[in-house]
């Protein structure tokens, strides 16, 4: 699938600091904001990273976020969220909690889907990490606000993420 030509949220599966530059990449110049977490909430390099975007951000927290997002997606900005840090084992596909994804679908936004794959990562012993990509990305089709249910993403994000570990070059 293709990056949606409307304002949309977008909810990657995972995100690191090189995820969020490859994302911007991939955006190609789209206007694009940040949906972001307390800075607890984040590693050092990724609240780096977000420093050096220079791109708005809308603090998930706020109580007036879901309006400020809201006029910012029907203006036709794209809206990255910036999941919190999670701890979890090696290959886990979507680290993303369960009532981070219940904030976002309480958005009732339209929402799509990014699967991060790190192939270098994830490799097994006998591939040659060096020839993989750093970076994988799976688009899932848009889910219109009405249908973004926390199920609905967690679903979305594990087929983003599949597909994008079946489509990584071996």
């Amino acid at each position: 699938d293709q990056l949606t030509t409307k304002g949309a949220l977008l909810l990657p599966s995972r995100l690191d600091a090189g995820d969020l530059q490859r994302i911007i990449k991939l955006c190609g110049g789209r206007s694009l904001a940040l949906l972001t977490e307390g800075e607890s909430g984040i590693t050092p390099a990724l609240q780096s990273a977000i420093r050096s975007s220079g791109l708005s951000q809308f603090p998930r927290m706020d109580e007036h976020s879901r309006e400020t997002v809201a006029a910012a997606v029907e203006k036709g900005t794209l809206v990255l969220c910036i999941p919190p840090a999670v701890q979890s084992r090696r290959a886990t596909n979507v680290l993303i909690p369960r009532d981070y994804l219940t904030d976002i679908a309480g958005y009732q936004l339209p929402t799509q889907c990014i699967g991060v794959e790190h192939p270098q990562e994830n490799a097994l012993d006998v591939e040659d990490r060096s020839s993989l990509p750093a970076c994988v990305f799976q688009l899932s089709p848009l889910l219109p606000g009405a249908d973004a249910t926390p199920a609905a993403l967690q679903q979305a994000l594990i087929s983003a993420h599949a597909e994008a570990y079946a489509s990584r070059a071996t």
